[in-house]
């Protein structure tokens, strides 16, 4: 509700607890936040918020907070942390937070932003190997291209092994977006990509050669965007514990019943 603010909006990673509070004429906040992806440089923010309740609410300011601390993670972007406090929200910018969350237990932009960012992975993911696949093909290595290596063949090999596992989960989580499945299907996405990523950003680094670690050579733009957004939004250690959880809660007997719902979201 309220209609879009003029320019972009960011989500705000979980961290310390933000509360709310209601007043007359809307919602004030309190706390702050750290690593907010251009937080200094956007129109509104979205972030979780707990009541004196314990009622997480979704919230949009569209007056961001007090820039505190500008830092910027491997890739050269920045995150910032601000201050919260005293924000105000109207009333019809604050929603009580969807339930599908509680299934994993993560807010509901932390989930949000899991999903942005595994599928930002498979993008620079794919980039990469397109880069590496052109790379082989153009680089001659004792009188031939490097493609005609088998060692080579098997790198990129299973290079794209790992982009084609990662599409597949990031694609489920994309057909999952909004209903029961979407959490856990994130936890999936981001756990999987966020693996993949390490070992994509090896093995096309490795057939680039020294090349590849200059300034010059675009391979850089995504591999630090690769090891800078597999952490953000949760690590793919801490989706899979999340994951683990998730299983065991529901007893070895509910394992195949979850799974079979959650491929249904594919169909």
């Amino acid at each position: 509700g309220g209609g879009a603010p003029e320019g972009a909006l960011t989500l705000v990673p979980a961290g310390s607890p933000v509360r709310i509070t209601r007043r007359a004429d809307g919602f004030v906040l309190d706390g702050r936040a750290a690593q907010v992806p251009w937080g200094g440089s956007v129109a509104a923010l979205l972030v979780d918020a707990i009541d004196g309740a314990g009622v997480r609410h979704l919230v949009r300011i569209t007056a961001p907070g007090t820039v505190r601390d500008t830092r910027h993670n491997l890739a050269g972007e920045p995150r910032d942390a601000l201050d919260l406090t005293g924000c105000t929200a109207a009333i019809d910018e604050v929603r009580t937070a969807p339930d599908w969350a509680a299934e994993v237990g993560v807010g509901s932009v932390e989930a949000a932003g899991a999903w942005v960012r595994a599928q930002q992975l498979v993008g620079a993911m794919e980039t990469c190997l397109a880069s590496a696949l052109d790379h082989a093909r153009e680089r001659q290595q004792f009188g031939r291209p490097l493609a005609k290596f088998q060692a080579i063949q098997h790198m990129l090999a299973e290079a794209a092994g790992h982009v084609a596992a990662a599409t597949a989960s990031a694609d489920l989580a994309a057909a999952c977006w909004g209903d029961a499945r979407f959490v856990l299907a994130t936890a999936i996405a981001k756990a999987r990509c966020g693996e993949a990523a390490g070992h994509v950003a090896a093995i096309c680094h490795q057939i680039h050669g020294a090349m590849g670690f200059t300034q010059e050579h675009p391979l850089h733009r995504a591999t630090r965007r690769l090891w800078s957004w597999r952490d953000e939004f949760g690590s793919d250690a801490l989706w899979q514990e999340r994951i683990g959880r998730a299983v065991c809660a529901g007893g070895g007997t509910a394992l195949w019943p979850m799974l079979v719902r959650l491929r249904a979201g594919a169909g």
